[in-house]
């Protein structure tokens, strides 16, 4: 869930304190316990960002578009870093953020032709412009400080096609950036720290462990998506990376 800011005071998310102020957006997990304190009148505008939202089998023909494959791509960076870094919105974005969330308000309100195919895209947008602003403020504060803007565009590339191996194979990406495997192999690891196959794995096992807290879907199924050899595999992984299995990981987080 995203809330939109239109006053000042403090803002609680589970131990974290921020300050915010008019035009400060947050996004908020399931789960997570969050709380406004405020000596002024305080205006918040609310917008779920739920998977069946934009799920085309929800929309009527008119209004039908299937943003659910960007959904997906988006969601892992939507789950994982939400409140670090306190308030979502940069300098250069607070005027097209208050403009959307503004026309978002009405398309809402009065329900004119075509609401819901605009609602949609105004959404979409803010995801797209907020995924941006967390990647971005992620990379500034980790190892990849001085990370440049071709190997933003190689993290880009694997996040989107996370679904498909055939893709993330190491001649394919080097293929796909214009460099030998073996300087594609050396670069990766330089500027992050990992190796290409290491980030990999690491990164669908986050799109995993979100899957297991805030989604139904069931470990094989989680282990099919994510193209894991089974449920097995995946259980196995989860057991040398994070101590639990996959299973034993989901009935802890839910606890």
């Amino acid at each position: 869930m995203g809330v939109y800011t239109m006053g000042k005071g403090t803002h609680k998310i589970n131990q974290s304190v921020f300050e915010f102020s008019k035009g400060n957006l947050f996004l908020i997990k399931p789960g997570d316990v969050h709380g406004f304190d405020s000596d002024h009148n305080v205006e918040l505008c609310l917008i779920n960002f739920n998977e069946e939202f934009f799920s085309e089998t929800h929309t009527s023909k008119i209004d039908s578009l299937d943003f659910s494959k960007e959904f997906r791509q988006l969601e892992f960076i939507l789950n994982n870093y939400s409140e670090f870094q306190g308030s979502l919105i940069g300098k250069d974005d607070s005027t097209l953020f208050h403009s959307l969330i503004k026309q978002l308000i009405l398309e809402t309100k009065y329900n004119r032709i075509w609401h819901k195919m605009i609602t949609k895209n105004i959404v979409l947008l803010l995801l797209n412009l907020l995924s941006r602003n967390i990647q971005e403020s992620f990379i500034s504060t980790s190892k990849m400080e001085n990370t440049n803007s071709r190997f933003l565009d190689v993290l880009d590339y694997i996040r989107h096609h996370i679904f498909d191996n055939n893709l993330l194979r190491v001649e394919n990406l080097a293929n796909q950036f214009n460099l030998s495997v073996g300087h594609f192999s050396r670069y990766f690891k330089q500027e992050s720290n990992m190796s290409i196959k290491e980030y990999i794995l690491y990164y669908k096992l986050e799109l995993a462990k979100a899957r297991l807290i805030y989604s139904e879907m069931t470990i094989a199924q989680i282990a099919s998506e994510l193209k894991f050899v089974d449920e097995s595999h995946l259980n196995k992984l989860f057991k040398k990376n994070f101590g639990l299995t996959a299973k034993a990981y989901k009935q802890a987080a839910k606890k």
